[in-house]
């Protein structure tokens, strides 16, 4: 009974997956968060499933994007994020929709461009019914011509402002 306990706090301290028992996540978070570029796309590399995790219901893209880090977006995308490139946070926001909310600056501008060409769905609409536009069109009012560009075709600009 005594070594059940034992293995069962074990488990749960070091959590329920291989790479959890590794350290995977803590090395996955603190590279990830640090910036490191090639020791993360070493990592995953190796452990490709991390793109798909999630911490408070947004995945790493959902985080690289919010924080306008093309270059992030582009190594986790690279490596499989287009997995989860329409996923949902709690708050029911793409990358896309993050990326859109930081449309005043030229690298959300840059984040939303390579999300739309590796396939970020730009019709999705958040929990407050907003589409990635949407949120792009009141981030970036100045700049309406080059956000439009980013996200409709030259027929569709006509009615998208």
């Amino acid at each position: 009974m005594k070594k059940i306990y034992v293995a069962a706090m074990l488990f749960s301290c070091l959590g329920s997956g291989l790479y959890a028992m590794e350290g995977g996540d803590e090395v996955f978070w603190n590279t990830f968060y640090a910036n490191k570029y090639q020791e993360l796309g070493d990592f995953l590399a190796t452990h490709p499933a991390y793109v798909q995790g999630s911490r408070l219901g947004a995945t790493p893209l959902i985080i690289a994007a919010a924080s306008s880090n093309l270059t992030m977006v582009r190594l986790l995308l690279e490596h499989g994020a287009t997995s989860t490139i329409n996923h949902r946070s709690d708050a029911g926001s793409t990358a896309l929709h993050e990326a859109s909310s930081r449309a005043y600056s030229q690298a959300g501008r840059d984040v939303i461009r390579i999300l739309l060409q590796y396939g970020a769905n730009r019709d999705i609409q958040n929990k407050a019914n907003k589409k990635p536009f949407d949120l792009a069109h009141a981030a970036g009012r100045y700049n309406l011509e080059e956000i439009a560009k980013l996200f409709f075709s030259d027929s569709e600009q006509k009615g998208a402002c």
